[in-house]
């Protein structure tokens, strides 16, 4: 055999990729950098960020661009599984989605550059941490029931300075919380709902009995140790 002879037979690493194949696509992992293997850091010149908006399960992020880069990783860490990309983004702001209830978080940003192939991304820069955090939902009329009827005085302070409007609605019995707070004889938690702005002259919207007709009701039966305005507005109750 002539061993001047070329070899025409191909290796299979050596074929050509397709325009398919080198096509980016952004759900695949990024390609490992070799300045972050070494744990070696990328500056992000003069980076800042801001959170420009929380809800109970998202945060909106912008930041300042960086100069060549074409998209940006962002990333959440994880004390197990380290960090975490959670969206993809071209441009600033971006709103991260699917987060936990109440949480803080710790965020960053990727700048990313096409890698000399074309076939995948590699990191220009990493941001400094960015702490984000959601917010708490908002208490409902069933919570404030709930405290109020086991005399948590400082956890209704603390519903209604975060929700005010929660002293105009009716508990599930039909009657509002100023009612509801005199019928268990709850006096700490009266008078922190009537330093809130619970009106005494503001009646059940079903039968129209205000927070002094329920107080001088409950003096009547107090004798016989019943509460019959309790019922009210509850299957089986005399509603009057």
């Amino acid at each position: 055999m002539d061993e001047s002879a070329p070899d025409n037979r191909r290796i299979p690493n050596e074929l050509e990729q397709s325009d398919s194949e080198l096509e980016i696509e952004l759900e695949q992992p990024l390609k490992a950098d070799p300045e972050l293997s070494n744990g070696t850091e990328l500056a992000w010149p003069n980076f800042e960020a801001r959170i420009l908006k929380s809800t109970v399960n998202s945060v909106t992020l912008e930041w300042t661009p960086l100069e060549c880069a074409l998209v940006y990783s962002i990333e959440k860490y994880h004390k197990r599984r380290s960090w975490q990309q959670v969206e993809w983004s071209s441009s600033s702001p971006v709103e991260v989605t699917n987060l936990e209830e109440n949480f803080v978080y710790r965020l960053r940003i990727k700048a990313l550059r096409l890698a000399e192939d074309a076939g995948s991304y590699v990191a220009m820069a990493i941001s400094p941490d960015v702490i984000a955090s959601t917010v708490a939902a908002q208490p409902s009329t069933n919570c404030l029931s709930r405290a109020i009827r086991k005399g948590q005085q400082f956890l209704v302070k603390r519903m209604l300075r975060r929700r005010p409007s929660l002293i105009e609605y009716p508990a599930p019995n039909g009657f509002l919380p100023l009612a509801n707070a005199i019928i268990q004889g709850e006096m700490c938690i009266i008078d922190v709902l009537l330093s809130a702005g619970c009106s005494v002259h503001l009646g059940n919207p079903g039968n129209g009995r205000t927070p002094l007709h329920v107080a001088s009701l409950l003096l009547r039966t107090l004798a016989v140790g019943s509460h019959p305005v309790e019922q009210e507005g509850q299957p089986g109750g005399d509603g009057q």
